[in-house]
């Protein structure tokens, strides 16, 4: 429902033929390219998972659903340095988010359950790995925060995410707020992408597509003035 990529990123497969019904298998998978003259280990872990349509990308979002006993996790064949980063995290780790929808990561389903029930179709609990991760690094001490944008009128989408991130703080710790567009533009009138920022040293810019399909990260050196602007997000921003 709502969060980075992976270096081994957890990729929804929607539709993927191989996934269904269920299946077992372990690859570990050598190879060699040139990524800062490093040789790359990827290992390919594939665990039963009943059903992926609904499976979130918890570092571009904020969790993804886990049907009880079973999951599944798939690592891709790319080293994500942004999902390397937050491993490693050791003191902060805040995110803002600016887009509005991103459907095409949590599923429309989810949206249109919402619309029609008032009801969110997961929970942020103990079953749900990113939030069980940020309730960990809380209990360890680390501080993690989370700006999220609302534009009016709000979007089907943000209506369930606010929902949703309501019950992740209360299970996670995690501090989330909500700025709203008049004050968001008071900041920053030409706007900013999504980005995290991780122990205040390093910085990630988040791309995404139509329906806010996450792309890429890049890790960016405007450190000092994005951290400038955490601190403005932070201070003009409520609870949620």
């Amino acid at each position: 429902m709502s969060t980075p990529t992976r270096g081994a990123k957890y990729s929804r497969l929607k539709g993927w033929p191989l996934c269904q019904p269920f299946f077992y298998s372990l690859l570990s998978i050598k190879f060699f390219q040139p990524l800062s003259s490093q040789n790359s280990l990827v290992t390919v872990r594939i665990i039963p998972f009943a059903n992926t349509t609904n499976m979130k990308s918890p570092p571009f979002r904020g969790g993804f659903s886990v049907i009880p006993s079973l999951k599944f996790v798939m690592y891709s064949f790319c080293m994500e340095p942004l999902w390397e980063a937050i491993k490693k995290c050791q003191h902060s780790l805040f995110r803002f988010e600016g887009l509005q929808d991103y459907s095409a990561e949590d599923g429309e389903d989810a949206v249109d359950y919402f619309m029609q029930t008032g009801q969110l179709k997961e929970a942020p609990d103990s079953n749900n790995e990113w939030w069980s991760d940020i309730k960990l690094r809380n209990e360890k001490g680390i501080v993690t925060q989370r700006v999220r944008l609302v534009t009016e009128p709000k979007t089907d989408y943000t209506k369930m995410e606010l929902a949703y991130l309501k019950l992740a703080k209360n299970y996670s710790g995690d501090d989330i707020r909500i700025i709203q567009e008049a004050d968001f533009l008071s900041i920053v009138p030409e706007g900013i992408p999504d980005f995290y920022i991780i122990d205040e040293h390093r910085l990630f810019l988040m791309n995404y597509g139509l329906a806010g399909k996450y792309l890429n990260s890049v890790e960016s050196h405007e450190v000092i003035e994005y951290v400038r602007l955490k601190n403005l997000l932070i201070h003009n921003s409520l609870p949620l």
